[in-house]
C-alpha cells in the first residue's frame, strides 16, 4: 500500500496511532501505527501558505515535504516552494534605476500583453514613475531602500521600503516581472521585504492601495493586513505618477502588525 501511494505522488507527512490492534504474542497486544500520507489536489497557486517565521521548525519541514519535494525534509524553509527569502534582496543600485522603472511602468502600467494582473490600466494613464522622479526620490529619502530581487543577474522583482515612526514602515512599488507572476513570487516578495524592514526593527507594516482595485486589497488581506478604515486622495495635481481617468480616486490605508 505504502509504495502504491508514494507512487501516485503522496507523500509520507507523519505517523500516528491507529484504532486496530495486533497480539504480538499470547496476551501481548498493541495499538497498530498508522503512517499519514498527503497530496495536495489543487493547484499550489490556490493554497495559502504561511511565511516561515510564524511556523516552527518542524512545521516548516512539513509544508516542504508536502508542497515542495525538492526541499530537504531536514531543514527548515524560509518559504514554501520558494528560496527567496529576505538574505536575496539587495539594496538597489544606480545601475538598477532603468531595470526598476521598466519592471514598475510594465507592471502597472503596460498595455494589456505585458501588464501584470496588478496593472492601474483604465484607472490612470501614463507612466507609473520615470527615471528621473525615481532617482529624485532615492536621492532625497536617504532613510528609504529600494530593495531589488534578481535572478541569474536579472531583476525579477522590486519593493521599496521606508521607516516612518513608532516601528512602523512604509512598503510600496511591490512589483514582479509580469512574465514571472501567477506563480506565488509576489507573496514570497512581500514575506522577504517584510523580514527585511523586521530585522531592521520594523513592528508594522503600513502600505496604501487603490481603493479601485478590490482584488489587490483582497490579496493584501490573504497575507495578514487590514484596512484602518483611512483613505488618501490620489494626487491629481503631480502628474509624475499617472493621470487619473476619472475623478475620486483614493487609496485604502493598510497595516500589518509584524510582532
Amino acid at each position: 500500500m505504502q509504495q502504491a501511494l508514494e507512487h501516485a505522488g503522496y507523500t509520507a507527512v507523519g505517523i500516528m496511532p491507529g484504532f486496530d490492534r495486533e497480539e504480538l504474542e499470547p496476551g501481548v497486544v498493541r495499538r497498530v501505527y498508522e503512517v499519514i500520507y498527503a497530496k495536495p489536489l489543487a493547484d499550489l497557486s490556490e493554497f495559502s501558505v504561511p511565511l516561515a517565521q510564524n511556523l516552527t521548525p518542524n512545521v516548516s519541514r512539513l509544508y516542504a515535504q508536502i508542497f515542495n519535494k525538492e526541499t530537504n525534509s531536514t531543514q527548515p524553509i524560509n518559504s514554501v516552494g520558494s528560496d527567496l527569502s529576505s538574505a536575496q534582496l539587495l539594496k538597489s543600485s544606480a545601475a538598477d534605476v532603468l531595470d526598476v522603472v521598466s519592471l514598475l511602468n510594465r507592471a502597472y502600467r503596460g498595455d494589456v500583453e505585458e501588464a501584470g494582473w496588478t496593472t492601474e490600466a483604465g484607472l490612470i494613464n501614463g507612466e507609473r514613475i520615470s527615471q528621473a522622479t525615481l532617482e529624485a526620490q532615492i536621492a532625497e529619502k536617504t532613510h528609504a531602500s529600494l530593495l531589488v530581487w534578481k535572478q541569474q543577474g536579472k531583476l525579477s522583482g522590486c519593493v521599496w521600503v521606508e521607516p516612518m515612526k513608532d516601528g512602523t514602515w512604509y512598503l510600496g512599488s511591490l512589483a514582479i516581472d509580469p512574465q514571472l507572476q501567477n506563480a506565488r513570487h509576489g507573496r514570497w516578495l512581500l514575506g522577504a521585504a517584510e523580514q527585511w524592514c523586521q530585522a531592521q526593527g520594523a513592528q508594522a507594516i503600513h502600505l496604501t492601495v487603490l481603493e479601485a482595485r478590490e482584488t489587490l486589497i483582497a490579496w493584501y488581506e490573504r497575507r495578514g493586513y487590514s484596512r484602518t478604515g483611512e483613505t488618501e486622495l490620489f494626487p491629481y495635481e503631480d502628474d509624475r505618477f499617472g493621470t487619473p481617468t476619472r475623478p475620486g480616486l483614493r487609496f485604502a490605508v493598510m497595516t500589518k502588525r509584524l510582532t
